[in-house]
């Protein structure tokens, strides 16, 4: 009976995360969130944009950072976890369509056997390092922990989730990246263990390429834009004349 109670408990338990996940947080909640991000993200900003800054007042903000992240996964962990289903849910959708993604190929693992996988924390991330598309069917209640613990891990992810859209549109994205990307991809190939450099150099070398493609587009789009507005006006123009000099189409009575 005790066992019964405690099976039907940790099934509402995992009900009631998986709803936090699909459900977004109400507004006041967002806020509240967007508001110490912000906060965050300004503390980072400074320490990158003052790189001759003394050590100590670099380090003060960084410091200031990690304490606000501590506090966005204690008192906002509705709006964490539904982040986490929202990364999962572009994993899936992102996924349909590519065959092969270079340097981490897919390796999605059955929930059950994810589960059983996950009762080993090493284990876990492990898979996890290795085939991170595996992120998208683990619960986002069970990966909430290690992602507030591990901010390189959230990285990681998020890292992953870029490289994916940028290589989905722009499969040549890998091979044609800027060069000092494709060295950070040399180093980290020959390093086994350094995954995380990896897909770091990947989402940066292939957003920066596709950035680079669509700006390209868009300028071509503006100068076709441009083109048909002149023989437009060219037209409208030769039509004017026309109608101004009668001669010009042979009707002139002039003799």
């Amino acid at each position: 009976m005790t066992k019964t109670v405690c099976v039907l408990c940790t099934l509402l338990l995992a009900g009631n995360v998986m709803c936090a996940s699909l459900n977004k947080p109400a507004e006041s909640r967002m806020a509240g969130y967007r508001a110490l991000e912000k906060q965050r993200q300004e503390l980072l900003d400074w320490a990158q944009e003052h790189v001759g800054a003394p050590y100590w007042s670099t380090q003060k903000r960084i410091n200031q950072a990690k304490k606000i992240r501590s506090q966005m996964y204690t008192q906002f962990q509705d709006v964490e976890l539904w982040r986490i289903g929202q990364l999962q849910q572009k994993i899936k959708t992102l996924k349909k369509g590519v065959k092969n993604l270079p340097f981490f190929p897919f390796n999605s693992l059955p929930p059950k056997n994810l589960s059983v996988m996950a009762q080993n924390d090493l284990l876990l991330l492990m898979l996890l390092d290795i085939y991170p598309d595996n992120a998208a069917n683990i619960p986002a209640g069970k990966l909430l922990p290690f992602l507030a613990k591990d901010e390189n891990l959230e990285k990681y992810l998020t890292d992953y989730v870029d490289y994916l859209e940028s290589y989905k549109q722009f499969p040549a994205c890998v091979e044609k990246m800027d060069h000092y990307n494709q060295n950070q991809i040399k180093y980290a190939t020959e390093n086994k263990r350094a995954n995380r450099r990896l897909m770091s150099a990947l989402a940066n070398g292939c957003q920066k390429y596709a950035q680079k493609q669509m700006e390209q587009k868009q300028i071509q789009a503006n100068n076709a834009r441009l083109a048909q507005n002149i023989r437009r006006w060219q037209n409208e123009n030769k039509k004017k004349k026309t109608l101004s000099f009668p001669f010009l189409r042979g009707e002139s009575n002039f003799w």
